[in-house]
This record gives structure tokens, sequence and C-alpha cells, in this order.
């Protein structure tokens, strides 16, 4: 029987290809949901008040958008402040595209990509990134463009 007490080592099994679409679907959303709950974007945003928020302007790129939740407060954020976002995402999971984009309104300027960091020249212009750190599960931000460096 699996436990919560101790943390495992076993591999990821949520981006094996072999897992279901239905299934990884609802683990895509069960995912928003926690991060909803525990309030996931909170630190990134302040972080982005501070250093972005005086810009009118900017382009950041979301490494491993899975169903595109952040992006999405990122998008609402920005628009609250009359801010012009452009926002992508980029997603090694073929299947993250479809879902992501079912769940962003069209009036959202967010691009979704399957495919690495690297590919598209979808890191052209980036101004910041946002990416999972996994051994934490934290979302972590990364400024490019003379924003000085920093996590």
């Amino acid at each position: 029987m699996t436990t919560l007490a101790i943390r495992s080592h076993a591999e990821e099994q949520m981006d094996s290809l072999e897992l279901d679409a239905e299934t990884y679907a609802r683990v895509l959303r069960d995912l928003a949901r926690v991060n909803r709950w525990t309030f996931t974007a909170h630190p990134v945003l302040r972080y982005l008040d501070e250093a972005i928020g005086r810009l009118n302007r900017f382009r950041l790129l979301d490494v491993g958008f899975g169903a595109g939740d952040m992006l999405r407060a990122i998008a609402r954020w920005a628009e609250k402040r009359g801010i012009t976002a452009e926002l992508v995402g980029v997603d090694l999971n073929p299947r993250s595209e479809a879902i992501a984009r079912a769940a962003t309104s069209a009036s959202m300027a967010i691009s979704y990509h399957t495919g690495d960091r690297f590919g598209k020249g979808v890191n052209k212009g980036i101004s910041a990134v946002t990416s999972n750190y996994r051994p934490l599960s934290i979302k972590c931000v990364y400024l490019y463009n003379g924003l000085e460096g920093r996590q």
C-alpha cells in the first residue's frame, strides 16, 4: 500500500505516454484544483507585481504548462493592471495543449505549444520564464532581458 508518510522516489507516471488520455486529463484537472486550493499562483503573481508590474508589456514563457492554469492566472493579473502580456506555454506532453486550449478563453493572449523550450522560437524575446521546480513542487520565476535573473 502506498503511503504519503514517506517520500516516494518512484518514477512519475503522469507524463508517461502510456497513461490513457482520459486519466491524463483528469490528473491535470485535479492538479489545477490543488493549485487553486493551495494558492500556487500567489507567490508568482506577487513576484511579477514587483518585477514586471512597473512595465507596460512583457512576454512570459511557462515551461511545463500542464492545464495552463498558471498562464490564465497571469493573464488575469496583467489585464487587471492594464499590462500587455504575451504569454507562451510549452509542454513536452502532446496531450496538454488541447486540454489547456479548451480551458482558456480566446480573449486571453496565450499560445500553447508542444515540444521543448528551444523549439519553434518560443523563447525569443522572453522577459520571464516560469517553471515547476520538481523536487519541491513549487513554481519558480526567472527574469531575463536586463531584468536581473532571480528565482
